[in-house]
């Protein structure tokens, strides 16, 4: 028998402790199903019947709604990332574009109707206004990687204002406003979205301080 005891890190997860992350998980997923369906905020009341849990156990894992909102957050964000594509730079460009905006497309579907729902609490939530700049620089970041040749010879002035334009563009209010005021179908939404990078990435040599 060693006579070294295990330390908290290396024991394996316990029954208890399991069954208490698939409840939280199984929490996060349905307060996300009804932000969709009602395009507003559940109650905790709506997640927890929704959930299939009773209301104390919601606030076990939530102590307040404004935690479990910004844990909606967190979860739908770490979702993304997990999906995206995993082509790189060496790709050719079209492929490039057309892979990312099918991806980008894709995830402002999805998760549209949580973003305009998280926009509109941050207001009065300073903890998940805090986090609303993480998929902003996520995405600059991804950006920036994914057409990194296309960056490369550009001054930072040339640099900066490629990527800012680029995240603009890609805003999700954009999409939305392709889908809902433009009434463009996802392909064509997608076709306007890659002509817009198409345009901005072939001319960045005449952005400021390239010549």
């Amino acid at each position: 028998m060693s006579i070294y005891r295990k330390s908290s890190e290396d024991r394996p997860p316990d029954g208890r402790r399991l069954r208490s992350e698939r409840t939280r998980v199984r929490l996060l997923d349905a307060a996300i199903e009804i932000i969709r369906e009602i395009d507003d905020v559940p109650t905790l009341g709506d997640v927890a019947k929704r959930g299939k849990t009773g209301l104390r156990t919601v606030y076990q894992h939530f102590p307040t709604a404004s935690a479990l909102y910004a844990a909606t957050f967190d979860h739908a964000l770490s979702t993304i990332r997990a999906t995206q594509p995993d082509f790189g730079p060496d790709t050719p460009l079209a492929e490039r574009i057309r892979g990312y905006v099918e991806r980008r497309a894709a995830t402002c579907e999805a998760w549209g109707p949580l973003w305009r729902i998280y926009m509109r609490l941050a207001v009065r939530d300073e903890a998940l206004r805090a986090k609303l700049d993480m998929p902003t620089q996520y995405l600059r970041w991804r950006l920036e990687t994914l057409f990194a040749p296309e960056f490369a010879p550009l001054p930072p002035e040339g640099r900066s204002t490629l990527l800012d334009s680029l995240v603009a563009t890609l805003d999700p209010e954009v999409w939305a406003r392709l889908r809902v005021t433009s009434g463009r179908d996802i392909e064509s939404a997608r076709a306007a979205w890659r002509f817009m990078l198409e345009a901005l990435l072939s001319g960045a040599s005449g952005l400021p301080g390239t010549r």
